[in-house]
């Protein structure tokens, strides 16, 4: 190899279906924060970006070869069959790029199986064709893999503040005045969530002394649940491990959120009844309505980090993160014990 490949030359090879061979003749990519992600035929290349955040670092190619094997591993408790392992992509010493064999490794990429999208949940919302089975058999799936995992060590005092650190971040978020969102309606939400931390904190104690703290999947969303006959749950985080430590009812709340903002919230509330059946976990409903508007917040911080990036659509992501701080407002009444 004789010069340095840059992203945007791997993003055009991967883009290229002739990288894949013969049985591969149209590529589709989507493209995250992190990541660029190629649906190739039956298979999944994802190929993380040389990025550096506060939460992680990609920047260097030793670093996203170590997340890349590390994804492989976290993701197998609740998608064995999925995720095959990681491939590197190679330079030859014409620059010429190729997946795996000999030559120079350039990068690295995770190799997946690709699902099926019309069982993917959000789909499946969408079109109407999600029944209640299909939700109670997910469930289950998740909550073995929640018993399988024990609880986690955490103090009381270290969870409670948690939410309080989270509360000063994301409202110093949403308050730049680059996302044009509504001063009144963030501080409204935040007012409201420190109220809860500060008046109801012995109801996140409690969550810690009763062991619900797992090492869960943290970020468990529709999009990331596929209603394979044996579900299939994906994407499970892991370039931040803390950002998995979480009260397994905080995660079903967050699922039963994203249902709410596809318009569901009847299968929002046939997740939260299958996981209390399968859980035999009854939290307060002023406990799992703070953790909504916990995660509706988070998820309006990040749709507004979308316009730090170049070339993105503004409306689209300003109205994303006004969506999400629209669903945590209409949470705030039901977290009054």
């Amino acid at each position: 190899m004789s010069k340095q490949i840059s992203l945007v030359e791997k993003v055009a090879f991967l883009r290229d279906p002739e990288t894949y061979g013969s049985n591969v003749s149209e590529v589709d990519d989507i493209e995250t924060h992190m990541n660029w992600v190629f649906l190739a035929g039956t298979s999944v290349y994802k190929l993380k970006k040389p990025v550096k955040l506060d939460f992680l670092d990609f920047s260097t190619l030793e670093l996203r070869r170590d997340d890349c094997r590390r994804e492989v591993e976290v993701n197998r408790a609740l998608a064995g069959g999925v995720y095959h392992g990681t491939v590197p992509l190679v330079a030859d010493a014409s620059d010429a790029l190729q997946l795996g064999g000999d030559g120079a490794v350039v990068d690295w990429l995770v190799h997946m199986r690709r699902l099926p999208n019309d069982r993917m949940l959000d789909v499946c919302i969408q079109d109407g064709s999600v029944g209640a089975g299909d939700i109670r058999r997910a469930i289950a799936v998740l909550c073995r893999f929640y018993r399988s995992q024990g609880p986690t060590r955490i103090s009381p005092d270290a969870y409670v503040d948690r939410f309080t650190r989270a509360a000063d971040r994301n409202e110093k978020t949403l308050l730049d005045p680059r996302y044009r969102l509504s001063e009144e309606s963030v501080l409204g939400v935040f007012e409201a969530l420190r109220t809860y931390i500060s008046r109801q904190s012995d109801d996140l104690r409690r969550r810690v002394e009763a062991r619900r703290i797992v090492d869960a999947h943290g970020d468990l969303r529709p999009e990331h649940i596929c209603l394979e006959p044996r579900p299939v749950i994906f994407d499970r985080i892991e370039f931040n491990d803390e950002f998995r430590i979480l009260d397994t009812a905080d995660e079903i709340s967050y699922l039963s959120m994203e249902c709410d903002l596809l318009d569901a919230e009847e299968i929002g509330r046939l997740v939260m009844d299958a996981y209390t059946a399968e859980m035999d976990d009854h939290p307060p409903p002023s406990l799992t309505a703070f953790y909504r508007t916990h995660r509706a917040c988070v998820r309006a911080v990040l749709a507004a980090k979308h316009l730090d990036d170049e070339d993105v659509d503004e409306a689209k992501w300003i109205g994303r993160a006004r969506s999400y701080l629209d669903l945590a407002s209409s949470y705030l009444p039901d977290m009054m014990p």
